[in-house]
């Protein structure tokens, strides 16, 4: 394109070069070609720079609704979603014309911030985003805190082949041949019905476990920490989720650890959500389902310098499973719980504090606790007898096997 475009404007300056006759206009007109020149050559250079990541997700959005071509074709685009930072994924919803509902939420953050620090300002904020954030005495919070934040619209839906998915608190609900009215009566119902091709699944994600369930063995599904420090704190966040898709009349689900740093600052209106740069680091975790023991770490990630809103990672863990092998009893499911985890993070705005998850791991020692290490083929009771350097192992049948 860059050379397309320099050849064309050297033929036309070569060709008012003949015309002897229109000097004057031939130098007028070559600076204006070289303006225009330089200014296509900065637009080209932004989309391709953009685009070097959001080309690489191939789900189509049609009418507010990404549509993914097939299972396959799922799990490894939302990966692709699932690693790309706030700015990517603003450059890539900006270009397919997508509004998701993190987006929504990201708008509404800095329309937030740009507006003067008010009461009636803020109470106008409130009343017209009610549904994406809760208000509290303690400030504000974000209502959509799900995996599927950044694949969702305000509609909560997302197409796989032709099935239809919807994403609601406790359920996915999927129609296999896309129908909208039977998605209306299912989202009513919460029944399945095989013969209609309504499939109601339990989306198990419980992100207020209480913390006294927690013992030696058990750590939950969900951790949390807030540290404050000079009127700016962050929330840390380190969860279990699951991705599902259902295709074919296939229902297939992939475990997932999700952990989400945001930060607040304290003013006139409370508490309210900020840019900061931001960071995370020591995220270790071992996960049992029904299963195995998956264990993963030591993960560390930031926001290299940038301000953010959230800064946010995913690590999936296990097969994508197209018959769960979980039994219906199973409160967990393919997402299981964790038996240890930990993380750290923080803000430029806390300094050098920060806000700590941790659970089965020694407070004093900042890495992972000493045990039998294995290696792959040697025995082992559970994955943490395996070895711990950064890759995914389960253990199964008495033997430790490399993700």
């Amino acid at each position: 394109m860059k050379n397309l475009n320099s050849t064309t404007n050297n033929n036309r300056i070569n060709t008012q070069k003949k015309q002897s006759t229109m000097k004057n206009l031939m130098y007028v007109m070559a600076i204006l070609c070289l303006i225009l020149s330089s200014c296509q050559k900065e637009e080209s250079v932004e989309v391709i720079e953009n685009a070097q990541t959001s080309h690489l997700v191939a789900a189509k959005n049609i009418d507010g609704i990404l549509h993914f071509e097939d299972t396959e074709s799922f799990f490894s685009e939302f990966k692709k979603v699932a690693a790309m930072n706030e700015i990517e994924l603003n450059a890539w919803e900006d270009e397919i014309g997508f509004n998701s509902i993190r987006y929504q939420e990201y708008k509404a953050l800095e329309e937030l911030n740009s507006m003067p620090e008010t009461a009636a300002n803020f109470e106008s904020f409130k009343a017209e985003y009610d549904d994406l954030f809760e208000f509290t005495k303690d400030g504000m919070n974000s209502k959509n805190q799900n995996l599927y934040s950044n694949i969702i619209g305000s509609q909560g839906m997302y197409y796989v082949g032709s099935t239809l998915h919807k994403v609601l608190d406790n359920h996915i609900i999927a129609i296999t041949d896309g129908d909208m009215d039977k998605m209306a009566k299912a989202e009513y119902s919460l029944q399945s019905n095989e013969a209609d091709g309504i499939y109601v699944n339990s989306y198990n994600v419980n992100l207020q476990e209480q913390t006294e369930l927690k013992n030696d063995l058990y750590c939950g599904t969900y951790l949390s920490d807030t540290e404050v420090s000079s009127g700016r704190s962050i929330l840390l966040e380190v969860w279990l989720d699951q991705a599902m898709s259902m295709n074919a009349g296939v229902t297939t689900t992939s475990g997932v650890v999700n952990i989400k740093i945001r930060p607040k600052r304290f003013g006139i209106l409370g508490w309210t959500r900020y840019k900061t740069t931001l960071e995370y680091k020591e995220l270790e975790f071992e996960v049992s389902n029904c299963v195995g023991d998956f264990i993963g770490g030591p993960y560390s990630g930031d926001s290299n310098g940038d301000d953010y809103y959230t800064l946010s990672s995913q690590f999936w863990f296990g097969d994508a499973y197209q018959t769960s092998p979980c039994s219906t009893n199973d409160m967990y499911g393919i997402a299981g719980y964790f038996t240890r985890v930990k993380a750290l993070a923080s803000s430029r705005g806390i300094g050098d504090n920060w806000a700590e998850v941790r659970c089965n791991y020694l407070p004093d020692n900042p890495s992972t606790p000493t045990l039998p290490q294995g290696s792959i083929g040697d025995e082992c009771l559970s994955a943490s007898d395996c070895p711990n350097d950064g890759v995914f192992y389960k253990c199964v049948n008495g033997n430790c096997i490399e993700l």
